[in-house]
């Protein structure tokens, strides 16, 4: 049976307009509602992150042993089948079949022949008549199996985002829901958790695929395991997976279908992997921030900062790499995974998603194509989430057992007091060093707090002022060495201020602050900016706070980090998840 792979899709405006992410092309080209239009000489290649063929993960994933191009279309066309890959540090391109197609509209077939173990599969068009018209394109398969039939879940947890939701929710119900063409009709439901108690169901619930949920505002993870409990707990429908997403993403529709097709063909050793969606830029939409990450004892690798309009970049993507954990802004998990006794953590936001990759040791697929856009979050993390940030590790690590040795949490203090007063941030080492305390303090008074309280407090306490700039301003990044930069910062405390100011963008780690009393940190997306002021006073309270940290650490490690190993299932389990969220 001839079985589609993956459809060739263009540009939806509202979406993306990002030409190259989806073809190329010598001239400019008409297309409307998904037909091209071509006069003679023009010519299109498609060997683009959303319509090349990543060869080398569908062989690793799926059962299909074959893949032929299919082009329905009216005229005259050159077609050039190709095969990218990297070899010696170097782009190779090796050409498989040229053809010459005529077609009065009916359907015409290529084959890739012979399958390769790596790199991508493209082709190019090119028109050879006055006028040709092309209606549809896709990769498709001979198999002798029958695709699993397979219906999701989406849970989407929201605060206060109204426009993001509701277009999404529009997208997905015109698209999906509603289109007995697509493939997802009546296989996907949508279960919304609402943080902020904001919305009603009269403006969201408008058919029966669509579930709101008002919930406590227990973070991002709260959100996200009240969708898994009402989708596989409490609702009679079953699922196969569950797709978590962020309320702040653009979604292109198509890619969920893509993700139903690859899904529903994996060998059966991949039944019970996660499927994870790539993060993109929405302010620069071929900017690649995250595709899947690495931690291991507070090392962490996000695989990002990829042009996506490069062909080098789109064949990278299909490298082999250590991935165990996926953001939760679109992260595919086997419903089989979920169950009564392993939900995730309640540790409000941050390292939810990381701490349930590595607990169940999930093989992660990714795949060119299947992503999602959101806001840029580089160096906008607000000075509250770094409390988060600590606490979440330290929980993490404890209960998933990465060996963390007394003398490697000790270091990162000395190291986190080192690296952030030399920069002026007191706060943020002040805020870390709380979340220190309130994690040695147990698991049994973490079972006691208010996270709604505490965010409040979090949030009301440690805040940047920003200020309006009047213009925009231009950075460069320093070069740096890590261990000088260390050494330099410390000497500046014993030097005077000859400076008044320097400028550094938000997220980059260094500026050149020697001798300088004001380090202006500046947002270029919204041109705005904070003031860190070199401090005395504030380096010597971190300090203080420092050394009493450490004898808190070295008297209470082993017995803390044995009690929070020792609660992490109770965390996870289905009865106290209930009760924190008050939906008993």
């Amino acid at each position: 049976m001839t079985q589609l792979l993956q459809k060739i899709i263009y540009p939806i405006p509202s979406i993306c307009s990002e030409t190259e992410l989806f073809y190329r092309t010598n001239d400019i080209v008409e297309i409307k509602e998904g037909i091209v239009f071509l006069t003679k000489g023009k010519r299109l290649s498609f060997s683009t992150y959303f319509n090349s063929f990543s060869i080398t993960k569908w062989l690793k994933y799926t059962y299909i042993d074959n893949v032929k191009l299919l082009i329905s279309f009216k005229g005259s066309i050159n077609v050039r089948l190709v095969h990218l890959y990297n070899k010696d540090y170097s782009l190779h391109e090796d050409t498989i079949k040229k053809e010459n197609l005529n077609s009065t509209g009916s359907e015409c077939i290529l084959d890739f022949d012979k399958m390769k173990s790596d790199g991508i599969f493209s082709f190019e068009i090119e028109s050879k008549s006055e006028s040709t018209i092309i209606y549809d394109i896709g990769y498709i398969t001979e198999i002798n199996k029958k695709p699993r039939e397979l219906n999701f879940a989406i849970g989407i947890c929201t605060y206060k985002r109204e426009e993001f939701l509701k277009r999404n929710l529009e997208s997905l119900s015109s698209y999906i829901i509603c289109n007995k063409n697509s493939i997802l009709h009546n296989h996907l439901h949508v279960y919304i958790a609402d943080n902020g108690q904001t919305l009603t169901k009269n403006e969201i619930e408008r058919n029966n695929f669509i579930h709101l949920y008002p919930n406590k505002n227990c973070g991002g993870v709260g959100g996200f395991t009240r969708t898994m409990i009402e989708a596989l707990f409490n609702s009679s429908n079953q699922y196969d997976y569950i797709i978590l997403m962020d309320d702040d993403i653009v979604l292109d529709c198509r890619v969920l279908e893509r993700t139903k097709i690859l899904l529903s063909l994996l060998k059966p050793e991949f039944y019970q992997s996660m499927l994870g969606g790539a993060l993109l830029s929405l302010e620069c939409k071929n900017i690649q921030v995250e595709n899947g990450g690495f931690y291991d004892k507070c090392k962490h690798i996000n695989y990002g900062n990829l042009n996506l309009n490069v062909i080098e970049s789109i064949i990278l993507n299909n490298s082999k790499c250590n991935v165990n954990h996926n953001g939760w802004f679109y992260c595919c998990i086997p419903t089989s995974f979920i169950n009564e006794r392993n939900l995730p953590l309640p540790i409000f936001i941050h390292y939810d998603d990381i701490e349930y990759g590595l607990r169940d040791k999930f093989e992660f697929l990714l795949m060119n194509g299947i992503c999602v856009w959101h806001p840029s979050t580089i160096g906008k993390d607000p000075l509250w989430m770094h409390y988060y940030n600590t606490r979440n590790q330290m929980i993490m690590d404890s209960g998933i057992s990465l060996n963390m040795s007394l003398l490697s949490i000790l270091k990162n203090v000395i190291k986190s007091c080192v690296v952030n007063c030399t920069r002026y941030r007191y706060e943020q080492f002040i805020i870390s060093m709380q979340a220190y305390n309130d994690f040695y303090q147990g698991p049994n008074v973490f079972k006691e707090i208010d996270p709604v309280l505490l965010h409040k407090r979090l949030i009301y306490k440690y805040k940047y002022d920003w200020f309006e700039l009047k213009h925009n301003i231009s950075i460069e990044a320093p070069n740096y060495n890590k261990k000088l930069w260390y050494i330099r910062g410390v000497i500046n405390y014993f030097l005077p201020t000859v400076k008044k100011e320097c400028f550094t963008n938000n997220g980059n780690e260094y500026c050149n602050n020697f001798m300088v009393k004001n380090i202006i940190v500046y947002d270029q997306y919204n041109n705005k900016a904070y003031r860190l002021t070199k401090n005395y006073f504030q380096l010597l309270k971190c300090v203080r706070f420092m050394i009493s940290t450490i004898s808190l650490i070295l008297f209470k490690h082993i017995k803390v980090w044995k009690q929070w190993n020792k609660s992490y299932g109770e965390f996870a389990s289905l009865p106290f998840w209930k009760r924190y969220l008050e939906i008993e």
